[in-house]
């Protein structure tokens, strides 16, 4: 009999792991669809750029982009006086001769440090979108860092009023639950890689992450994961039993995006141009 009574408690805690692990991978299912305009085009990473003549996340690299057809994935984050600007990186060390954080500067300042070794500077959101106009889609990542709630708050109603095809993502599901509540409305993502053997990461991290365990909590239409580790079995599982829509970040070769196509339906490239869909 205890026998029996330790088998039925192992099989309780068994099926009671399972369905939580169910809730927690799953994401949102209300919206099958929304994420074909994406499907149907490459998304050019940052823009169409060279990082010689022409620096990625710049005007000039979004119409290079609008002008061969692509798509568009952006980075957006705010000033310190609540501008919000397309920029990648957490500090502007790599792209510019200032090595403050976008977030401690104002945009007059910003302006005066030029992106590599060109006349642009990082461009106001609403400018891009100016430039854009609905031609094309735009992935727009909200960056982890810095104040990015505001940055929600701040970004959502230009959103609001922009007529163009567009969906949000970001590392943080913070970000992604804050459009889930407060804009249901808007395609959203969570972006993700395997990170179990990240030195960077701290071990929940690698665990909630890497199996895409933040998709309960805040339910995402899709998933843009490092296309290096599509084999993750959680990635598979979250496909096959949700058949969610799958974004691969970031390709750089025809090869790598032929030997991603078998699995992921939208691609985000940069520093080549792919044939033709």
């Amino acid at each position: 009999m205890p026998f029996l009574i330790i088998m039925g408690s192992l099989i309780v805690l068994s099926l009671i792991a399972a369905l939580l692990f169910f809730i927690f991978l799953k994401p949102n299912k209300t919206r099958e669809g929304a994420m074909q305009p994406f499907k149907d085009t490459f998304i050019a990473h940052r823009g169409l750029f060279d990082n010689e003549t022409i620096p990625e996340n710049s005007l000039p690299a979004f119409e290079k982009a609008v002008q061969n057809g692509y798509g568009i994935e952006l980075d957006v984050q705010l000033t310190k006086d609540g501008k919000l600007i397309v920029f990648h990186d957490e500090t502007m060390k790599r792209m510019s001769d200032c090595k403050k954080r976008p977030t401690d500067i104002t945009y007059e300042e910003l302006q005066k440090h030029k992106l590599l070794d060109t006349e642009c500077t990082a461009p106001l959101f609403e400018d891009v979108l100016k430039l854009v106009d609905g031609k094309v889609p735009l992935i727009i990542e909200i960056k982890p860092h810095g104040p990015f709630l505001k940055t929600c708050k701040a970004i959502a109603p230009i959103l609001d009023n922009y007529k163009g095809i567009f969906c949000v993502e970001s590392f943080n599901p913070a970000v992604v639950r804050w459009f889930k509540n407060n804009r249901k409305d808007v395609v959203r993502g969570i972006l993700a890689s395997n990170y179990l053997h990240s030195k960077k990461k701290t071990l929940s991290q690698k665990i909630l992450v890497t199996n895409l365990l933040f998709n309960g909590y805040c339910k995402p239409d899709f998933v843009a994961y490092n296309h290096e580790f599509k084999e993750t079995s959680t990635l598979r599982l979250c496909k096959k039993l949700f058949n969610c829509s799958m974004v691969a970040w970031t390709i750089h070769s025809q090869e790598e995006l032929d030997k991603a196509s078998d699995f992921f339906e939208v691609f985000i490239f940069e520093r080549f141009q792919p044939e033709n869909k």
